[in-house]
């Protein structure tokens, strides 16, 4: 092992032990950016329709892919905590198309709340990151990986990519043909492993889908947020109220509803753990 990928997997372990923070001033930095520089209007609705159209799409299928890829995993087997562990090598379900579900549906998340701001200094700066603490970070699970199931994962890497899916092959003879209970939809438990990860992923769910709803009424709202602050000097003239378009209400009633469901499966989970005895 040269000493440039010691340092990559060191640096790795690192980021991985502190993922949930590191990413914070990042975002501080881009909404900084994004008051500072908003993006120009786009010249046609077509442009808009896309913007707003991709960006869905792309979060949409980035939430949908982790959970997935959750349901397929069972509880225990790999590390959600702040160090690296795994009692089972996952090679099913998402694992066939790609060693990295979970990163690569962050990705999809990130690149759609991109194609939501429509800003080229937050794209330059939110970019390198992910690309640098993912890069860091799957090495260092790959060196753990390699150490702790040996030929198996040697096996696994040779047929499946890192990052970019692909196809499965036909040909190709997985290792670990393990499957748990409840990772098919025919399996009767799937519906509480479906629960189960809807719970686990509660926080990246609500903060990818209502980041790109407030994102996009943040920018289609500005000409509505004008009206709503004027509408009392409106009301005092002569001159009859701005009519405030509807486009700029219902982002925020879908982010109330979508704040409520957290809250939901949020108490769930609290229950269910309470109901356990894990308080």
């Amino acid at each position: 092992m040269t000493l440039n990928r010691v340092t990559l997997a060191t640096l790795g372990t690192f980021l991985y032990r502190h993922r949930s923070w590191t990413a914070i001033p990042v975002i501080a930095l881009a909404l900084t950016l994004l008051a500072r520089h908003p993006p120009a209007p786009a010249e046609s609705t077509a442009i808009t329709l896309f913007c707003h159209t991709s960006a869905a799409l792309l979060v949409l299928s980035g939430v949908l892919l982790r959970i997935w890829t959750i349901v397929q995993v069972p509880p225990g087997a790999c590390g959600r905590g702040r160090r690296l562990h795994a009692t089972l090598l996952v090679t099913w379900g998402p694992y066939r198309w790609t060693r990295n579900p979970l990163y690569f549906a962050n990705f999809l998340i990130v690149l759609g709340l991109l194609c939501q701001t429509r800003s080229i200094p937050v794209g330059a700066l939110v970019i390198p990151f992910f690309v640098l603490q993912y890069h860091a970070v799957i090495r260092a699970e790959e060196s753990f990986l390699r150490n702790t199931f040996g030929a198996t994962f040697e096996t696994w890497a040779a047929q499946v990519p890192r990052f970019w899916p692909r196809p499965p092959s036909r040909t190709a003879t997985s290792p670990g043909t393990f499957r748990p209970k409840g990772s098919t939809s025919l399996d009767p438990l799937f519906i509480h492993r479906m629960g189960n990860a809807l719970m686990r992923d509660a926080d990246t769910w609500f903060a990818s889908l209502g980041g790109l709803l407030l994102l996009r009424w943040w920018s289609g709202a500005p000409a509505g947020i004008d009206q709503i602050l004027n509408a009392g000097h409106a009301v005092s003239s002569e001159a009859a109220p701005a009519v405030i378009p509807l486009h700029t209400w219902w982002e925020p009633r879908a982010f109330g509803f979508l704040l409520g469901a957290y809250l939901a499966v949020r108490m769930w989970k609290w229950a269910y753990r309470w109901k356990r005895g894990n308080r």
